[in-house]
């Protein structure tokens, strides 16, 4: 039993140099996109708004863990009528990252990992000419959806960090269940970011 404190200080100070030499960085960015549902309407994208923050967990050679939470709209329009889903996404990418050219400092990236979203607001928005009616179906709409984001991007060294475009794709791979759709639904949206990271 006196050897526990001893142990647990010598385990605590491992830990703290572990942690004291990984690489964090921290950074945040919007975007817009289209988004839709595979089989759904078929008639139209959705315009959409997305914005995040995340961290970078330098792992080694440009190898990086990337844990994301993002807001974000998907959802699918037609002549008649919009879906209109809003989601907190919670990823966590694999991200590998080149340097293009050291002195110029631009480099690209790519990224690939699960992304699990809960859904928090969902309506139908009906068009009938100058009138829109929009109807509250988060009750009967299922809440979370999951699937598997992928994207790229080249970034550019700002001095104290770095700004970033980036390209991203999310496949859901759960089906939905919406009103006025007698099947499941799964998500599909591209988007365009810009960013930086510090």
């Amino acid at each position: 039993m006196k050897k526990l404190p001893v142990i647990l200080m010598f385990l605590g100070l491992v830990c703290t140099s572990a942690l004291a030499q990984v690489q964090v960085s921290k950074g945040s960015f919007v975007g817009i996109g289209l988004s839709f549902f595979k089989s759904g309407y078929g008639e139209g994208y959705l315009p959409r708004v997305n914005t995040g923050v995340f961290a970078r967990i330098h792992v080694q050679d440009g190898l990086g863990v990337r844990p994301e939470m993002v807001y974000s709209q998907r959802g699918e329009q037609s002549n008649r009528n919009s879906v209109i889903l809003e989601y907190i996404d919670f990823s966590v990418l694999a991200d590998y990252r080149y340097d293009l050219h050291e002195a110029s400092g631009f480099s690209v990236h790519v990224m690939t990992g699960p992304m699990w979203s809960r859904m928090f607001q969902a309506s139908i928005h009906s068009h009938d000419g100058a009138t829109t009616v929009a109807t509250d179906i988060y009750g009967q709409t299922t809440l979370w959806d999951f699937g598997f984001l992928f994207g790229g991007g080249l970034g550019i060294d700002i001095g104290h960090g770095s700004m970033f475009l980036e390209s991203r794709l999310f496949l859901g791979t759960k089906g939905l269940t919406i009103p006025t759709f007698g099947y499941p639904m799964f998500s599909r949206s591209l988007s365009f970011v810009v960013g930086f990271e510090f």
